[in-house]
């Protein structure tokens, strides 16, 4: 009897740690279908306190509707001798409450193997599963967020090198999404060529060297073949005892608008700066053959009188006829660095561009040799264009002499010509053309190409990657300065080993135009006016001016000399007779050369006025400088040229 307090204590004990623990008990004699539970069964399953004689059933009726068929296949499987089964359960109460219960449950057989009874536990989980569904709950929210985003989530285990991912982080990319573990190289094949081993070794360290961090971007493949820029950021989440880095989770975030976006603009803005470039060597480019071409009237000229002094002077008239030449070759080297700054004087006609090529072909193959084949690819149905016939079968030529050089060992040379419509998407960054209808004049060649690093130079004057005593490096940018001058451009693109490709773009020529003139006619020689005239020289160059006052006396004009427009407005007021204003455009001081033209015919109506210019008549009107109906003589020039300028500005009058 002694024994009996112990084991009722004991007994208590055990009920005490059963409900601590919320785990109760449950015996089912299979033979007599009869259940008998723990008093914390029948607590966690809200069973009726007196219900003393309990059926599985009775059980089964407390279990959630949804789970009830799954537990009695359990239930069944083990009666008929599957021996156990574990299940997570649903049981609901008598007050309508939830509750979540880990049940395991074990067969027992009888003497002869036969199953006797199934005994098993439940365990209260309702915490545990609450905050599971709630974690996940709100995994869900964060994923759906992710996805509205288009963030990727990788979970990366550094130990196996497998990878795992939602679905947007794959579909990103175009590919179907994977529910299974992939090993990290799936995605590493699939890394641009130019990034390739940057990120695979980068991807080593980290899980070598446990980096607990990054954020690269890098480009991928798309499953269309396309590649875009992606920005891979990674968390260490888990470091094992030796610190090293074990698990990592990250994003992935598209990020190809913002890198094209940013090239575009980068693109744009060496565009820009590279045009902006050459219109300032353009600028300079034409101040200084202006400048050139006041040196080269008084050499030109000094040349031809000394020539006619020494004409019974063999090596005296050989030295000045030397002087003579290297002279108008001067000349023509400030007429190509006109024709780049685009102040060259042009005679523009209606052309057909392949009217022009093809009847060019005979000089071509002339021109370039036997050991290049030419193809001339012309479209009939080519735009006519408004251009300098000249200036353009000249540029042709360029474009055709360096692809020669460029071939020494012989290829082939195309030619080719068409139509091109541009609209604003394709201009919007070009900085140069209008929208609008070109016709186009292709020349290709097979060459050996230039170096990327010279690409942005090509069309500036004097720039040649020809050997010296070559080239002047002058054909390229007079072919820009032609085709810009004439409402076009060029454009340029080579790759070393693959050849040249140069495209001149002519806006089409809205229909036949007339020719267009200096606004004066040349009249010749002739004689000239009755009378003695005068001439009032105006011409800041003191070579220049003497220059010019020495040819005007030796035609029998009566000249008066001036340096800037108020001195020569000032001997007007004093009542010196004046016939002809002849007067340098570009003068020093308040007043340019039209202003002066416009006071003097204040001051003496019907005034002939002669301008002169190293600059032409078309860059003149252009800048505002003086109008169309102007008579320009173009500097340098000689005393015929004079003389006719003279004749032809005193007839035509004020």
């Amino acid at each position: 009897m002694s024994d009996e307090p112990d084991l009722l204590d004991a007994h208590q004990r055990l009920l005490r740690a059963q409900r601590v623990a919320g785990l109760g008990f449950i015996d089912w004699d299979l033979a007599t279908g009869r259940v008998i539970v723990s008093d914390e069964t029948r607590r966690l399953l809200g069973l009726h306190p007196f219900e003393r004689h309990l059926t599985i059933e009775d059980i089964v009726a407390r279990v959630h509707p949804e789970d009830r068929t799954r537990l009695r296949e359990l239930i069944a499987a083990a009666g008929e001798g599957a021996g156990e089964f574990v299940v997570d359960q649903r049981f609901v109460r008598l007050d309508g409450s939830v509750l979540w219960v880990h049940a395991h449950a074990s067969l027992t057989r009888d003497a002869e193997g036969r199953p006797a009874t199934l005994l098993g536990t439940i365990l209260d989980i309702t915490a545990r599963k609450e905050a599971e569904l709630a974690l996940r709950d709100s995994e869900e929210r964060l994923r759906l967020a992710l996805d509205a985003t288009g963030v990727g989530i990788w979970d990366w285990n550094l130990v196996t090198d497998t990878w795992v991912a939602n679905d947007t982080y794959y579909e990103m990319l175009g590919y179907q999404p994977q529910h299974t573990v992939e090993p990290r190289r799936f995605w590493s094949d699939r890394i641009h060529p130019e990034d390739h081993d940057r990120i695979v070794e980068f991807m080593l360290r980290v899980r070598d060297d446990g980096i607990s961090s990054f954020d690269i971007e890098y480009r991928i493949r798309h499953a269309d073949g396309t590649y875009r820029w992606i920005n891979s950021i990674g968390r260490a989440i888990r470091v094992d005892e030796q610190g090293r880095v074990v698990r990592m989770l990250g994003l992935r975030v598209d990020v190809s608008e913002r890198k094209w976006a940013a090239e575009r603009l980068a693109e744009s803005e060496a565009r820009a700066a590279h045009a902006q470039r050459l219109e300032s060597i353009g600028q300079l480019t034409g101040g200084i053959a202006h400048d050139f071409n006041n040196l080269l009237t008084v050499i030109i000229g000094s040349a031809e009188e000394i020539l006619e002094d020494v004409a019974q002077q063999p090596r005296l008239a050989t030295l000045a006829k030397m002087v003579s030449t290297a002279g108008q070759r001067g000349a023509e080297l400030t007429s190509r660095l006109l024709s780049f700054a685009r102040r060259q004087h042009l005679a523009p006609k209606l052309i057909a561009p392949q009217t022009v090529l093809e009847g060019m072909l005979p000089l071509i193959r002339r021109s370039i040799g036997a050991h290049i084949s030419v193809r001339a690819l012309t479209d009939p149905d080519t735009w006519n264009a408004y251009v300098d016939p000249g200036q353009l079968e000249q540029a042709i030529l360029n474009l055709c002499i360096n692809a020669r050089d460029a071939m020494p060992d012989g290829g082939e040379l195309t030619l080719e010509t068409g139509n091109v419509v541009l609209d604003e998407d394709l201009v919007g960054d070009d900085f140069e053309l209008e929208p609008g209808e070109y016709a186009l004049i292709t020349v290709r060649d097979t060459g050996h190409g230039i170096d990327p690093n010279h690409l942005s130079q090509v069309f500036e004057p004097f720039f040649t990657t020809k050997p010296t005593g070559k080239g002047t490096g002058l054909g390229l940018s007079m072919v820009y300065g032609f085709t810009r001058q004439s409402g076009g451009t060029a454009k340029l693109h080579s790759e070393l080993g693959h050849g040249t490709v140069v495209k001149m773009y002519l806006p089409r020529a809205a229909g036949s135009r007339g020719e267009s003139g200096s606004g004066a006619t040349d009249h010749g020689l002739g004689p000239r006016a009755d009378g003695r005239a005068a001439v009032l020289l105006v011409e800041d160059d003191a070579l220049v001016r003497h220059h010019a006052a020495r040819l005007l006396r030796e035609l029998d004009y009566d000249v008066i000399e001036s340096v800037d427009g108020d001195a020569a407005l000032r001997i007007l007021d004093g009542g010196a007779r004046v016939d002809l204003l002849f007067s340098d455009l570009m003068l020093p001081g308040r007043l340019k050369g039209s202003q002066l033209a416009a006071l003097a015919r204040k001051r003496r109506p019907g005034l002939s006025v002669l301008f002169t210019s190293g600059y032409t008549l078309q860059a003149i009107v252009q800048n505002g400088w003086a109008d169309a109906a102007s008579i320009l003589l173009q500097k340098p020039y000689d005393r015929r040229q004079l003389a006719m300028k003279v004749r032809a500005a005193l007839r035509a009058g004020g």
